[in-house]
């Protein structure tokens, strides 16, 4: 929030702000005001879904077909990384009105930055078309994957180190 007012007090035409926006509902509610009242077009961004595997990804993903999506996220927070393959999700399968159906806040953990806490647990959510994607992580380290399971296929992607792996299972296709 400390960051965000006076950039609002010059009534930039927008502005990027990364996320998470704040740390509470209410300082969150005040920067989405003042936006308002000042004209300011506010975004967050989320890189994730231009990096070259997504793209691969995206080709290979059928959007009008069935799908379920499991993504295992260890200690990498909903707020700063889970976020991120959320919105990989809806952009893989043009979804417009997700639908939050469960979520499980099991616990909060102290991010590298001093004072930041994230939370883990699960989040399951639904498409408008025929598709879940369930999002899950904790408090403890691993390996980052996603699996996409659609009538015909079975695609999964391994992150490890800044490495990419994906295996499209149903043509026998490892891309990394």
């Amino acid at each position: 929030l400390k960051l965000v007012l006076p950039i609002t007090g010059r009534k930039p035409e927008s502005m990027i702000i990364e996320k998470p926006v704040t740390q509470n509902k209410e300082d969150f509610l005040t920067v989405m005001r003042l936006c308002k009242q000042a004209e300011i077009k506010a975004y967050t961004h989320y890189t994730l879904r231009f990096q070259p595997f997504c793209k691969i990804l995206k080709e290979m993903v059928i959007p009008d077909q069935p799908f379920e999506v499991t993504s295992m996220l260890p200690a990498m927070g909903i707020a700063c990384v889970g976020i991120h393959y959320i919105d990989l999700f809806l952009w893989l399968f043009n979804i417009n009105k997700p639908l939050l159906v469960a979520y499980s806040f099991l616990g909060k953990y102290e991010q590298k930055r001093k004072g930041f806490y994230d939370m883990y647990g699960e989040l399951i959510i639904r498409s408008e078309k025929s598709g879940t994607g369930r999002f899950i992580n904790s408090e403890l380290g691993g390996l980052r994957t996603l699996e996409i399971m659609q009538e015909n296929r079975v695609i999964s992607v391994y992150e490890d180190q800044r490495v990419m792996t994906i295996l499209n299972k149903k043509d026998n296709k490892t891309i990394e």
